[in-house]
């Protein structure tokens, strides 16, 4: 299967990530996230806690509780 492949590959790739090249893409994420304007009017935050790999939302989940923003995992 097609799908099976490209996410085993995609896990394949996010896993091989260096735990500094993991940091700088959390770190983009925030960048990224924080400046759109649908993330600044929102109230509630649906988020995930990193698994396998996947690129870790901490600094984002901290940034929403500075705000005043729910969180919701």
């Amino acid at each position: 299967n097609t799908r099976q492949q490209l996410r085993k590959q995609i896990r394949s790739s996010r896993r091989s990530l260096s735990p500094q090249q993991q940091q700088l893409a959390a770190i983009k994420l925030l960048r990224n996230i924080r400046c759109r304007n649908d993330f600044r009017k929102a109230r509630n935050i649906a988020m995930y806690l990193p698994n396998d790999g996947e690129i870790n939302p901490t600094p984002l989940i901290k940034l929403c509780w500075k705000l005043g923003k729910n969180v919701y995992l």
